[in-house]
């Protein structure tokens, strides 16, 4: 989000339909118009607030987890049909960027309520006056934040932002199979606005990809890098979160049954990231361009801080040298200059654990942590990053499905996550024997498919003491073997490399 750095320095602790036009009524008022069919889910508590339980051989995880659930239910608010602090610790309210890093964590600890409400609001307020784009930061109570929005022309812009709440919405889908991020017309207008007209009204050029015009938000930025340095034009940053974008929204298409417009966007977010690995690289450099500048559109290959680790971050690149290389690259920059914005952190671990470098994605994670950082989004992405990185457990609540992976360094010997909500069941998870072990409970809900993930090319996995044929794929570029297991409802199962 938009920092004050004064108030961000830290101790160094080393994813063409058209929709109708949104009403130009205030956004405070269209954000309490919420539809009648959508009014048990935007009301009802789920019965998983909270619950999420962490214990481990760790008492550094233990105590750590125990802080993050403290810290980040102490930020829910009841406002405007819920909501939780995503912003500066002295803004009563939330933003773009930080929210839709926080929606992961917050969907763990059971707040499905306060991310659908808080998506709303921001398509609420998404109007043609402020050319596409919603409010950067809202108020708890649904109205524009003073610091960041003055009138329709004179407000915080950012087109990364944009992209990253249409990817935030796939992800709440997958934990929750909410059949109102598919079906809501707020919902099913903000996405179909953001990918057609949005882009159509912020490409200049032509291309595709949305544009830039400023190194600050108050005329239009690209990159959510707020280090002074170049104006881009087009930064790789809001390229990536355009490309997911454009996945998800695919994904919302095929969820509503229309397979024709899904291919069509699937095959738009494949272009755009075919054009970033052909042409978005500086051979003579050896490293990938973080954008183009402006106005003279000249390619731009240095550390971009944000800028560089979205290319990761958000699966721009292919697997390969290449891409390799680039996370060295990012590394060692981080590493000779680190930011003083512990939000800029929070993204790290998420990077290198999704590209199977697990010793520096367990370095970034204890900085972050150890920071015991009162920035909401340090305790929300610790729990979601404990959860989805180090236990590698991805949701697939609308095909009843769980998949997971266990990351554990070498000195925790085991750890275990109860009561994770995925959809209606209510899991818990165990890794150990250095990650050679896995067991899954499905402890309420729906029967259960399970994918149990191991690290390697194995060709058989031990279920319940019996063999099974295991697959193998790469995960961006790393074997990993698989087996498929049904887990019916109150049976716990267990999954061990011979």
């Amino acid at each position: 989000m938009r920092t004050r750095a004064s108030l961000l320095l830290t101790p160094l602790l080393f994813i063409p339909l058209t929709a109708p036009l949104v009403s130009e009524v205030s956004g405070a008022e269209r954000s309490r118009a919420t539809s009648p069919a959508l009014a048990a889910t935007e009301t009802a508590r789920s019965s998983s607030l909270g619950l999420l339980v962490l214990s481990s051989s760790s008492s550094y995880l233990t105590e750590g987890f125990a802080w993050a659930k403290r810290t980040a239910l102490s930020k829910v608010h009841p406002d405007n049909g819920g909501c939780y602090q995503a912003a500066l610790q002295d803004r009563g309210g939330y933003c773009q960027r930080d929210y839709v890093h926080q929606i992961d964590g917050a969907a763990l600890l059971g707040l499905h309520r306060e991310n659908l409400a808080m998506l709303r609001c921001f398509a609420t307020n998404q109007t043609k006056a402020r050319g596409w784009f919603s409010l950067w930061e809202i108020n708890y109570d649904g109205t524009p934040m003073a610091c960041d929005y003055r009138d329709d022309r004179n407000f915080w812009r950012n087109t990364a932002g944009m992209f990253d709440l249409l990817h935030g919405a796939y992800r709440m889908h997958r934990w929750t199979g909410d059949p109102a991020l598919v079906q809501d017309e707020l919902l099913q207008g903000f996405y179909a606005r953001t990918v057609n007209e949005f882009v159509a009204e912020h490409d200049r050029n032509g291309n595709g990809i949305a544009e830039g015009r400023s190194s600050h938000g108050w005329g239009i930025s690209c990159t959510y890098n707020e280090i002074p340095g170049k104006v881009l034009a087009e930064a790789a940053d809001s390229l990536g979160t355009q490309h997911r974008a454009f996945e998800a929204y695919a994904y919302f298409l095929r969820a509503k049954g229309d397979g024709s417009d899904a291919q069509t966007w699937a095959g738009k977010a494949n272009r755009l990231k075919r054009a970033f690995n052909d042409t978005w690289f500086d051979a003579a450099a050896g490293r990938y361009l973080v954008g183009f500048d402006h106005p003279g559109y000249r390619p731009v290959s240095a550390f971009g801080y944000e800028t560089s680790w979205f290319i990761p971050y958000t699966a721009l690149c292919e697997p390969g040298p290449r891409a390799a290389a680039y996370l060295d690259f990012i590394h060692g920059n981080f590493q000779a200059k680190p930011s003083r914005n512990i939000e800029a952190w929070t993204y790290l671990p998420d990077v290198f654990y999704a590209w199977n470098q697990n010793e520096r994605g367990w370095q970034y994670f204890k900085h972050v942590l150890d920071s015991r950082s009162s920035y909401p989004e340090v305790s929300f992405t610790v729990i979601s990053q404990i959860a989805t990185r180090i236990m590698g457990i991805e949701p697939d609540a609308p095909n009843h499905c769980v998949s997971t992976l266990g990351r554990l360094p070498a000195d925790v010997a085991w750890l275990q996550l109860d009561h994770v909500p995925v959809g209606p069941n209510d899991i818990l998870v165990r890794h150990e024997d250095n990650n050679r072990t896995t067991s899954v409970m499905n402890s309420a809900g729906l029967d259960l498919t399970w994918e149990a993930r191991f690290p390697g090319a194995h060709p058989v996995i031990q279920i319940d003491g019996s063999p099974k044929t295991a697959s193998t794929k790469l995960l961006n570029g790393a074997s990993v073997s698989s087996v498929i297991i049904q887990v019916r409802t109150g049976q716990r199962r267990t999954a061990t490399l011979p």
